[in-house]
């Protein structure tokens, strides 16, 4: 019987990836390529729940096929809030009041995985100056905190109720023990870094 390959990367993603297409079968065919190519990294963010003595190929199709319940679930509400994320991206800056800070769609395992490469610091500012802070999954959150040795950074729904993205900004500064002027000199130059994410993209692409 066939069990989590702990030695070989490429047995570990060809039994993902076969499993994989086999839930994507029953997912509209435009989304297969994506679901499968984004597998492995939910897989991977979900390993500390498996249980080495069950068969991995049939552990990782019962996990996968939750996570693609749980996508098409979001699926249309992450559609109405488009508009509202593409304005919340492009022009917060040029206005006095922001009514357009919303909180983010839940981001992608393909996502995660690329964030994970991205400055410490930078994770928590970028995520939370987006509202995205708050999605993401609990033990990841804290882990990433711990590793910019941070405080607590303010929540989607405080974060919401400055008038300004300069406000927000000053009250991120506190929770990351940098200057106002070096918080703003960071986002400044890493914002774009949020375009990349396709959970994002592929919305302000629609």
């Amino acid at each position: 019987m066939e069990r989590y390959p702990s030695t070989s990367s490429e047995q570990f993603l060809a039994i993902v990836k076969r499993a994989a297409r086999h839930v994507a079968a029953r997912l509209p065919v435009s989304t297969r390529g994506d679901f499968v190519d984004e597998a492995p990294g939910h897989i991977y963010l979900t390993l500390a729940r498996y249980n080495p003595n069950a068969p991995f190929p049939r552990w990782c199709e019962r996990v996968l096929r939750n996570h693609a319940v749980s996508c098409f679930r979001k699926f249309d509400a992450f559609r109405r809030h488009a508009k509202q994320i593409g304005h919340h991206l492009n022009r917060r800056e040029q206005q006095g009041a922001d009514n357009g800070f919303r909180e983010l769609p839940v981001l992608s395992p393909g996502d995660l995985a690329e964030i994970e490469q991205w400055n410490r610091v930078d994770r928590v500012l970028l995520l939370s100056m987006s509202g995205s802070w708050d999605t993401l999954p609990g033990p990841l959150k804290h882990r990433w905190q711990h590793e910019a040795t941070l405080d607590d950074p303010p929540t989607t729904a405080v974060l919401a109720e400055c008038a300004t993205t300069g406000d927000r900004l000053d009250l991120l500064a506190a929770t990351l023990r940098l200057s106002r002027d070096a918080v703003r000199q960071r986002w400044h130059r890493h914002r774009d870094k949020l375009r990349n994410l396709t959970s994002i993209r592929s919305l302000l692409d629609e």
